[in-house]
């Protein structure tokens, strides 16, 4: 989901993590790659969940990581 105005463009992702050994790198690859094709954002939050089951009974993600940009 994004969210953009005059000056801003804020982009929120919601990620299934099926491996969640070696989470950072994971995590550095899914910036890099969205950067890539989106272009870069004022921020990037990524929230990432175990299961989609957890995504649609409303469980909170087991890790937020936020990117802010200049």
């Amino acid at each position: 989901m994004s969210f953009s105005n005059q000056g801003t463009r804020d982009t929120e992702l919601t990620v299934i993590v099926y491996k969640y050994w070696g989470i950072d790198e994971t995590i550095r690859k899914i910036e890099t790659e969205h950067n890539k094709i989106n272009g870069t954002p004022t921020t990037l939050e990524i929230n990432l969940y175990y299961s989609a089951w957890l995504i649609r009974y409303g469980e909170k993600p087991f890790k937020t990581v936020v990117f802010e940009y200049d």
